[in-house]
């Protein structure tokens, strides 16, 4: 009988048990009918060899818990003692006939409970079992290990003994997943070990870089320095070789040159060089022309990238393996305009599985030196290879020592959070360098989980983003000073103190201070623990009566951090927009707002409720 139909009271004595004698009249009914139904529970479950069940009912049963096959137990139920030995009866009726895959939990609330149950032949039995299954998952291991030193697979021998090396963890091992009970899992890992050093003087080069970096990672006894080593060099011989491919032989102008970097939207000067180019003889000089044309006369868009790829020798070189970007996108790395190289993404995640035998820096430094990326506009970087181990800090060496004249927008950590990286494994590194590097520069993004500011001087730069979900003390004091007299748009994103984000509104109050930021119209604090305490300061930021769009999306704001924005309003006169999305605000909150407020935006608010009660940014890990 089901519980249900207990609870209907269809299992009462009186209407389904008029055979057996009769109940004394001071009894329970419903008590009565709770004993029944867990002795009908007992016996299904005996039927149907549940012996998880009957053992967490015995357990119950026993004091252990308070609950039978479902049902919360009365503290009225009379004799639990005879239900509880008819419950162990049955499972010890069970013990013998157990599968394997049931053993252990019915063990552990045996062993929980203090069971009366014997559990030692069924225990041994299945000792006996795992050992039989152990020792041939080794000998399988065994013979596939013989079968990748046969064909030579070394990086396939290299992995196993990385993933063999890692004990108390189930690793896959080709394509099986090992248990932390392997037997003899050191040996075949020294199996695999030895069988790699044998072939360290005669693996390729791909097949080098590889294991090297298996070694390194897993920090495996494998001495390959020397042939890596080796590889460097000739890699290095291969990159200067490129370098000087890449500056080719394409005949300058200075002077034209000078000019168009220092006005790059003057078509004049581009139909110039044009016209120059082709009196010697160069294909970019067509190109520029037609691109010229085709930014009003779209129909000759085929005919510029017809004659780039007929003359992508010429006009590419070393760069034509890297005109996509190396992960699984298929997507442009190169966007071309007038002639030339106008914006690059560049962007290679190591763990996609695609091939790419160049590094990001190599490509940059290719990129750098050709013609081709001459008046380079807006450069972007994603991943730079594996993310859990690598900052952009070779690019950005790199790109502060040639950075072009030309570079107008800069965006370092160009990834989709969550779906291409989570927000704190990506580091960014050491950008202080950067800066003097790229004067020009007008539009600048940096997103990851960490980085490294130093002091900000961009005299030309007008919109500035820092992404991320831990802003250190110290880059808040780098933004909250940067000289950048033409900002007209900043965010912040501060972050949660669980990942590295331990400002506090005191390292706001110094941006809120600045009085000499005139064109800044658009400014977000968002993200931010502390979103409260920073809509506290605003009735009295000097900066806050400049603002047009204020943006605190993304935070811990609550209701009161909403009042304390309402009493800032006269402070904040010349708002149109105010974004309060992704906050912790009540509808009337966000009432209170949109009266003392022309544009508000408040989707997607959070309940603290959900969270234990507490609040936290948007973004952190």
């Amino acid at each position: 009988m089901g519980l249900f139909s207990w609870l209907r009271g269809n299992g009462s004595p009186a209407a389904k048990d008029s055979s057996g004698p009769a109940t004394k009249a001071s009894s329970d009914p419903a008590t009565d009918r709770t004993t029944k139904w867990i002795r009908e529970q007992i016996a299904d479950r005996a039927k149907t060899g549940d012996a998880i069940a009957l053992a967490e009912a015995a357990a119950t049963l026993s004091g252990h818990g308070s609950m039978v096959f479902g049902m919360v137990i009365p503290a009225s139920l009379p004799n639990p003692e005879q239900l509880r030995d008819a419950a162990l009866e049955a499972l010890r009726a069970q013990i013998p006939k157990l599968a394997d895959r049931d053993c252990e939990p019915v063990f552990a609330v045996v062993a929980r409970a203090s069971l009366p149950v014997d559990i030692t032949a069924r225990r041994a039995k299945l000792a006996g079992a795992r050992e039989v299954e152990l020792a041939k998952m080794t000998t399988w291991l065994r013979e596939q290990i013989q079968s990748r030193i046969r064909l030579g697979s070394v990086n396939e021998l290299v992995d196993a003994a990385a993933a063999l090396s890692v004990g108390g963890h189930h690793q896959m091992v080709f394509g099986m997943a090992i248990p932390a009970d392997l037997r003899q899992r050191e040996q075949l890992r020294d199996e695999c070990i030895v069988a790699v050093r044998e072939r360290i003087p005669t693996m390729s080069d791909a097949q080098c870089k590889y294991v090297y970096d298996v070694v390194r990672r897993a920090n495996l006894p494998i001495d390959i320095a020397d042939r890596h080593a080796e590889l460097a060099a000739k890699r290095q011989d291969e990159r200067a070789r490129k370098l000087v491919r890449a500056s080719g032989t394409e005949p300058q102008n200075p002077e034209l040159e000078r000019a168009i970097a220092a006005n790059l939207e003057n078509d004049a000067n581009y139909l110039v060089l044009a016209d120059w180019l082709q009196t010697q003889g160069h294909p970019r000089g067509a190109l520029i022309a037609l691109q010229l044309r085709a930014e009003s006369d779209r129909s000759l868009h085929a005919a510029a990238v017809a004659h780039l790829a007929e003359h992508a020798d010429a006009l590419l070189g070393p760069l034509e393996p890297h005109t996509k970007v190396h992960d699984d996108s298929d997507r442009d790395a190169f966007a071309w305009r007038r002639g030339f190289i106008h914006g690059a993404y560049l962007s290679y995640d190591a763990n996609l599985g695609v091939e790419n035998e160049a590094s990001l820096a190599e490509i940059l430094e290719l990129l750098l030196a050709h013609p081709s990326g001459r008046y380079l506009g807006e450069l972007a970087f994603g991943i730079n290879g594996d993310v859990n181990e690598n900052t952009l800090d070779d690019l950005t060496a790199i790109f502060a020592a040639r950075a072009p004249a030309s570079l107008r927008a800069l965006h370092l950590g160009d990834f989709v959070y969550q779906e291409e990286t989570e927000m704190s494994w990506y580091q960014v590194g050491d950008l202080a360098r950067l800066w003097a590097a790229v004067p020009r520069l007008r539009r600048l993004i940096v997103q990851g989980g960490s980085f490294q500011l130093g002091s900000i001087e961009l005299p030309e730069l007008e919109h500035a983003e820092f992404r991320t979900g831990g802003l250190s003390i110290e880059s808040a004091r780098a933004i909250a000073n940067a000289r950048w007299p033409k900002l007209r748009f900043l965010d912040v994103w501060y972050g949660d103190p669980n990942y590295g984000g331990d400002t506090t509104v005191a390292h706001v109050l110094p941006l809120l201070a600045r009085r000499d930021l005139p064109a800044l119209t658009h400014l977000g604090l968002k993200n931010a623990a502390h979103t409260d305490a920073i809509c506290g300061e605003l009735a009295r930021a000097p900066l806050a009566a400049q603002l047009e769009d204020l943006d605190l999306s993304m935070g811990t704001m609550s209701d009161q951090g909403a009042e304390r924005l309402v009493s800032a309003a006269s402070a904040l006169s010349r708002l149109v927009k105010l974004d309060v999305s992704s906050n912790y605000l009540s509808a009337t909150a966000i009432a209170g707002l949109r009266q003392a407020f022309r544009n508000v935006l408040a989707n997607d608010q959070n309940d603290a409720g959900d969270d234990d009660g507490e609040r936290h940014p948007t973004v952190g890990e």
